[in-house]
Order: structure tokens, then sequence, then C-alpha cells
């Protein structure tokens, strides 16, 4: 079975990309862990990077200092 094509980490209820992990003993729902963890890094990866960038762009830069009242604390 081939990997499917993923550009962004789906909703835990694509059961082609998530698989239910259960508690042995209760059988109880414990999660939903990827079937494919090397694809799930990469994504997580690139969703990191893109978050960083739209962060980066919405900092403004601090007034710089002004030196001379500093003696005031």
């Amino acid at each position: 079975m081939s990997q499917p094509i993923y550009t962004t980490i789906p909703d835990t209820t694509d059961r082609a990309y998530w698989q239910m992990k259960t508690d042995d003993a209760t059988h109880s729902l414990q999660g939903f862990v990827p079937i494919y963890p090397e694809l799930h890094r990469q994504l997580k990866a690139q969703a990191w990077k893109a978050i960083q960038i739209k962060l980066a762009k919405k900092v403004k830069p601090l007034p710089p200092l002004d030196t001379g009242q500093s003696d005031q604390f």
C-alpha cells in the first residue's frame, strides 16, 4: 500500500492517516497515532515553519531605548 499524499496534518476522522490507540486491558480509546510516523514528522516540521514565519511577520521591532533616562529606575 502506498502512502497517500498529504500537504497538512488531517483531522483525526481521516482513517487513512490516523489509527486509534486503545488500552489493551480496558479496550478504551487512549488517542490517535499516525499510520505513517515519518510523514507525520515532516508535516509537523512544515507546519511549525509556517507558524514561525507567520509570527515573525506580526512581531513589530521594539523602539530603541532612551539611555538618557535610565537613571530614573
